[in-house]
């Protein structure tokens, strides 16, 4: 099946797989034929991509390592691997000692590239849209259904996945832009919660709530802008935020207990960090807090 692909597009047919294989969430028909005629550098810009004249013609490229659920109508139908089996082959050692070894990868190689290419388009997506009519936009933007919608939240967890001291200079670069104070970029992403107005003006607050460890590492950080000027109030609101979602991932909250938040300061509904972390039954946070 992949020695029968066209040379031409191997490096297209690659990428994609790697989406199909560690993507999310299922992919649909639409989504996958965007993917595909993706550029093959993040950096090299998206103004210039162009469309396959249906989406159902990006099946051909995929002879054999794909299936179809449900109406392809408008790009409508989901797509994955036909077999679990070619996940498995795909990013074995088996494959390195064969003719289909320019098709291998690993699951650290995908989520970078995904991520990597979720978070240029989001950049990229985000103050370029060329969508006037709002409804349209929303749905553009905020619908997992569409590229947009996926890379808009999916990136950030993507690369949650890879160790911090592994992501390229790209990636580190992006993510502090898309994480900015007041961007664009950010709103698109915290549109959805509640807590918009807190996220918006404080993005580690967004990052800690979602449990991005590595990212909210980043973002309270002197190394980058908005670590500069974190006050003891910013970090103690962190804490509050952070401790339901920290059951399980205790880093969480060593990072901002050793970064000065203070456990004792009452900061949201449930009143201190040890309170919300009791009222949500997170007996291994509560411990932390208390020694």
């Amino acid at each position: 099946m992949l020695l029968s692909i066209d040379a031409n597009f191997q490096p297209q047919v690659k990428a994609s797989l790697k989406w199909l294989a560690f993507s999310l969430e299922p992919l649909n028909l639409g989504q996958l034929a965007e993917i595909f005629m993706l550029p093959s550098k993040s950096d090299d810009g998206f103004e210039s991509m162009s469309r396959l004249f249906s989406s159902i013609d990006v099946l051909k490229y995929f002879p054999g390592l794909v299936v179809t659920e449900g109406s392809p109508i408008n790009g409508a139908s989901h797509v994955r691997l036909a077999h679990f089996s070619i996940k498995e082959y795909l990013t074995s050692d088996r494959i390195l000692q064969t003719r289909s070894s320019v098709f291998a990868f690993t699951e650290a190689d995908a989520h970078i590239h995904i991520g990597r290419f979720c978070l240029a388009y989001h950049l990229h997506i985000s103050p370029t849209s060329e969508i006037s009519n709002e409804h349209e936009l929303h749905y553009y933007l905020y619908h997992e259904e569409t590229l947009a919608g996926y890379a808009c939240i999916g990136w950030a967890r993507h690369i949650e996945f890879i160790p911090r001291a592994s992501w390229p200079p790209e990636i580190l670069r992006n993510a502090v832009l898309s994480l900015s104070i007041y961007c664009i970029s950010l709103v698109h992403t915290i549109y959805r919660f509640t807590r918009i107005r807190n996220f918006i003006r404080q993005p580690y607050l967004y990052t800690a709530t979602r449990g991005f460890r590595q990212l909210t590492e980043m973002l309270i950080s002197s190394s980058v802008g908005v670590g500069r000027y974190l006050t003891q109030v910013d970090l103690d609101d962190g804490l509050y935020w952070a401790t339901p979602c920290a059951a399980g991932n205790l880093d969480f909250v060593h990072l901002l207990l050793k970064e000065g938040a203070n456990v004792n300061v009452e900061a949201g509904y449930h009143g201190t960090a040890l309170e919300a972390a009791c009222a949500r039954s997170h007996t291994d946070v509560a411990r932390v807090l208390l020694e």
